[in-house]
């Protein structure tokens, strides 16, 4: 493969020397006068606004009753325990509730205390 007869091989070279320093010398200016900025990851999603609650009411039961036998005053039967837990799954104002109960109760279990088997007693069950 050779070039044309017509073609001066030194010519070529030299436009082809010309070429590759244009091409650098536009990037070396772009690189200079734009900053290249990669968008923000997205955040990662946020539980369903309905769920949290909810979430957040069972874990904290299920804190309390699991201290509550650890100090063996074992008030709720397992039926209780899975009734409330079902009531916080179903019920978005009764998780709140007892968050609230939670927030503001200062470490007095007798107030979630007596909440939790107003709910029981209501529901049809605890002791």
């Amino acid at each position: 493969m050779g070039l044309p007869p017509d073609v001066d091989p030194v010519k070529l070279m030299y436009q082809l020397i010309y070429i590759i320093k244009s091409l650098t010398e536009i990037l070396q200016r772009l690189q200079r006068t734009h900053v290249y900025v990669l968008p923000p990851p997205p955040p990662p999603p946020a539980p369903a606004p309905s769920a949290y609650p909810k979430v957040e009411a069972i874990l904290r039961f299920l804190d309390y009753a699991d201290k509550s036998k650890k100090r063996n005053d074992e008030w709720l039967s397992e039926d209780d325990i899975v009734k409330m837990y079902v009531m916080f799954q179903e019920d978005e104002n009764a998780a709140k509730l007892y968050t609230a109960i939670t927030d503001g109760s200062n470490g007095d279990d007798e107030l979630i205390r007596v909440w939790v088997q107003r709910e029981l007693d209501r529901l049809g069950g605890g002791k």
